[in-house]
């Protein structure tokens, strides 16, 4: 019976727990206690583990190993398990909290949830994760952080530039002798998924010419700096909005002979000479002035003054003189 039980004689058991409540309260009190002494025995435990020869059914795959700038091992399995039974206490004692509201300290907060999203930098050395995690001056990370309320940072190998310093006091930041990963920190589970899930899409490498959202940073980024006129064409794509060293396709299209586009009328660099809009008026202008520096050729030789600049009112027949042979006789 419910009410005889040993949950109904605990001090402060609200009486509004139905019988699943209950029984849900009572496992998590027994998963407890297992977690409590495991904790107890965990040294004696891992160095029984390590004894057993490799391949044995009780003994799990290790990890490579990490050490610390004092040389040891930080990633040793008494240290992993410690690592994963305390979370799962703290994951158990919040259960029974949440239940109980009365067993709750004052003051007392919520662990915080973490992901590690590994960044693939040894298989794709030249890719820049970084730069398209952080954004035009963080504005990228930002967004994902107001998105999903957690805290998005990167951490690990490069990730800090050599010569700047991480911490204030001058010691290593947590997990800066790991490879280069994404640490993602939330209040629950869920928000941490998802920043995962968009941190993990912006790892995906896509050539430049695909990248959307490289592109997109690109133009804030010019935006930000000034610098965007969308009256600029690209020598390279012929896409307005950057210019040639600013362009998402210059390294996949770097020794490809490409070849600039310019008007030789209006000096645009968006279309050739034969698809300008001022075709019409550039070729009438250049008939005039021939017909105009032709006149004063013509005036010159007959001893004229020059009119610059006037053209003609009709048109005109000259007759050239014929020229003489070397002998002075004139060609029949």
């Amino acid at each position: 019976d419910a009410s005889t039980s040993v949950l109904s004689l605990l001090p402060g058991m609200p009486a509004s727990l139905n019988p699943q409540q209950r029984e849900e309260l009572e496992r998590m009190q027994n998963r407890l206690r297992e977690l409590n002494g495991k904790m107890e025995n965990l040294e004696v435990e891992a160095n029984r583990v390590d004894a057993l020869p490799r391949g044995h059914p009780e003994r799990s795959p290790s990890p490579p190993p990490v050490y610390g700038v004092d040389g040891k091992r930080k990633n040793t399995r008494a240290v992993r398990w410690r690592e994963r039974f305390t979370t799962e206490r703290q994951d158990t004692l919040e259960k029974i909290m949440d239940l109980n509201p009365s067993l709750r300290p004052a003051g007392f907060l919520k662990r915080k949830r973490t992901a590690k999203v590994h960044i693939p930098v040894e298989q794709h050395p030249t890719y820049n994760f970084i730069g398209l995690i952080i954004g035009p001056r963080g504005k990228t990370q930002k967004e994902m952080e107001a998105k999903t309320g957690c805290k998005i940072a990167i951490r690990g190998k490069g990730s800090i530039k050599e010569g700047a310093r991480g911490r204030r006091d001058g010691k290593p930041m947590e997990g800066d002798d790991e490879p280069l990963h994404v640490v993602i920190t939330g209040d629950n589970q869920t928000a941490v998924d998802q920043a995962a899930k968009m941190v993990e899409d912006m790892l995906v490498v896509i050539d430049d010419d695909k990248n959307v959202h490289k592109q997109q940073q690109l133009r804030e980024l010019a935006l930000l700096n000034g610098t965007l006129k969308d009256e600029d064409w690209c020598h390279l794509c012929a896409e307005r909005g950057h210019r040639q060293f600013e362009c998402p396709k210059r390294f996949s299209m770097a020794g490809k002979g490409v070849i600039e586009v310019k008007c030789a009328i209006c000096g645009d660099t968006s279309h050739p000479t034969r698809d300008c809009t001022q075709k019409g008026a550039a070729e009438t202008t250049d008939e005039k002035q021939l017909d105009s520096e032709y006149l004063n050729f013509m005036a010159e030789l007959d001893g004229k003054k020059a009119e610059p600049g006037t053209a003609p009112a009709a048109k005109i027949d000259v007759c050239i003189p014929a020229t003489t042979n070397t002998a002075g006789v004139i060609p029949p």
